[in-house]
Parts: structure tokens; sequence; C-alpha cells
């Protein structure tokens, strides 16, 4: 059982129930990683381009919820994901949606990746499978950074 396979229980997303503007203009030295992804929203699966590879993924969510401080977010845990390396996307594949996401994290070992899509949707994605005070930590610093947090 490699790595790749331990994080499949351990991934889940968290998105704002309320989301208002918020400034990137803090962010910069925070990014790690910048993608794109193809979506048609009839299909359980997307394309993604991760430094110049293209993968076929597929997520199959179990939903949540949670209140951290004075905000609610929906929780999206992954049961299974999979990531496959392929070499195009095809043909019949209907693109409905493309989206440009940007990566951000505290400091390398953090929990918690502020994803921005379009720089006008933002959730936090955490490879953990419990919300703990140093993960809510990481959350409120990334919220204050993107001034929604006082």
């Amino acid at each position: 059982m490699g790595l790749n396979s331990l994080l499949i229980y351990l991934l889940m997303n968290l998105y704002p129930v309320v989301t208002s503007r918020f400034s990137t203009n803090n962010l910069e030295c925070y990014k790690i990683d910048k993608q794109i992804i193809f979506k048609n929203k009839y299909s359980s699966h997307y394309f993604q381009v991760e430094n110049n590879r293209i993968y076929k993924k597929q997520n199959i969510p179990i939903y949540d919820s949670i209140k951290i401080d004075k905000y609610d977010f929906s929780i999206f845990k992954f049961k299974d994901y999979s990531k496959i390396p392929c070499f195009s996307i095809p043909i019949e594949f209907n693109i409905n949606e493309n989206m440009e996401i940007k990566k951000y994290k505290i400091n390398k070992t953090s929990l918690v990746t502020l994803i921005i899509e379009n720089n006008n949707k933002f959730y936090f994605t955490i490879y953990s499978d419990e919300i703990t005070k140093f993960i809510k930590d990481d959350i409120c610093t990334f919220l204050s950074m993107l001034k929604l947090y006082n």
C-alpha cells in the first residue's frame, strides 16, 4: 500500500456556506501551485493539468457541515479519489467549465491548503480525518489574509 492510497480517506474540502468578496493581495508568498481543470457538469470525473501532465480524476464525496468561529462550512469528505494519468482529453468530453486553480499553504507541513478558483471562489482542502485546533487556526489565518476575518 503506497502513500497515495493512504491519503484516499484523509482528504476533505471545506466550502464556505456564504461567500463575500475577498482580496488575494497578501497571499502571493504562500502560493505553492497553479493548475487548470476542465469539467463537464454532467460527468462524475474531470481532467486536471498538473506539471504539464494530464490526469483524469474522480471524486465521490460524503457531505457534512461545521462551524468555525462565526463561519459555516460545508464539508465534502472524499471516500474514493482516483488520479489516472492520460495523454489527452477525449474529443467526446464536452467541456462546460474551465478553471484556473491556485493553491496556498501557511507552511510546508500545514494540513490546510487554501484553494482559489478563477479568483472568485475559495475553499480549503484538509489532509486529515478530523478538524483539530491547529487546522482551525490555519483556516482563521487564511480568512484574515483574505480580509474576511476580524
